[in-house]
């Protein structure tokens, strides 16, 4: 019988080096192994879908001074609101394209999230696995206000959902290092080191399973 997460007897605790034959980080307190197949499911079907695909770590922060009007405080809602603000852009950027008369790679994207606290924030936040075709995106593009790119309208569509300036959301939103990828979808290595990278999201530690939300989702067929 298989060791349950503490607590949440729907969960199977992962302790070993690797899921699946592919690497996984070391935490010591383990991994939802549930959360670790909706993660590879998720990464497979990006590159079936795509022979390139463009993989991003991004993390979203509230602000300290943020406190949520008409909303559930810090609820999920925040997240879904980035999702569709994130899908506006790029649609908008899409027919941008086609009306100048340029090829527009599909602009879809796969995405994997997680809700956790730090060890001294009353506070969520959100990690994620954004995973876009490789042939619309190589890159995040400039780092700058001043020009148009997915890094800005990532943190745009964050500072949307928070209800703040457009360019405010840039401050709240973090790229972790070593957290972008373009893999080559006959490339098992690099498919490896992107889902190694990416089980940072499935860990138990640091995920609240008692706070009315759930912890733990992605984009579905």
């Amino acid at each position: 019988m298989s060791k349950r997460v503490s607590g949440q007897y729907h969960l199977s605790l992962h302790q070993q080096p690797t899921y699946k034959g592919l690497p996984i980080l070391n935490c010591k307190d383990g991994f939802v192994e549930e959360y670790l197949e909706r993660l590879l499911c998720t990464i497979n079907r990006s590159l079936q879908c795509h022979s390139k695909v463009f993989a991003a770590r991004v993390d979203l922060h509230f602000p300290q001074y943020h406190f949520p009007e008409g909303q559930e405080i810090f609820s999920n809602e925040y997240l879904h609101l980035f999702i569709k603000a994130l899908r506006r852009k790029l649609q908008r950027y899409k027919t941008e394209k086609q009306g100048a008369g340029q090829r527009v790679h599909s602009l879809g994207f796969e995405y994997v999230w997680t809700r956790e606290y730090g060890p001294s924030s009353d506070k969520p936040h959100f990690h994620l696995l954004l995973l876009f075709s490789g042939h619309a995106f190589n890159s995040l593009g400039h780092f700058s206000n001043a020009h148009e790119s997915l890094y800005n309208r990532i943190g745009e569509s964050w500072g949307e959902a928070l209800g703040v300036h457009v360019v405010e959301g840039n401050k709240f939103t973090h790229f972790p290092e070593i957290g972008q990828y373009l893999v080559d979808s006959r490339n098992a290595d690099q498919m490896a080191q992107v889902f190694c990278r990416a089980s940072y999201l499935a860990k138990v530690v640091s995920k609240n399973f008692h706070d009315g939300f759930h912890v733990f989702g992605g984009s579905r067929e």
